[in-house]
């Protein structure tokens, strides 16, 4: 049940961490605001009961998907940045 207020710890902080890692996010080649709209979206979905690392990688990789289409939209084409093909 979301509470809204729970408090994160820091192994919870830690998960969010490899959360953020696997997605490609806080490493030298993303944009800093990037990583610190992933990073809060992801603690307001922990805060609001999303506790699992597996289901917050999934609500993460939604997220950016519909951030995706948004741009896309928007401003024309814009290549996914997680997908890899090979020519």
């Amino acid at each position: 049940m979301p509470t809204g207020h729970q408090y994160l710890t820091s192994d919870d902080l830690a998960m969010i961490q490899r959360v953020l890692a696997k997605a490609g996010f806080c490493t030298s080649k993303t944009a800093p605001g990037i990583d610190r709209e992933a990073a809060r979206y992801l603690m307001r979905q922990f805060q609001d009961g999303l506790t699992d690392e597996a289901e917050l990688t999934r609500a993460l990789d939604h997220h950016l998907a519909e951030r995706q289409k948004w741009q896309s939209t928007r401003n024309g084409p814009v290549p996914l940045r997680s997908a890899h093909r090979s020519s």
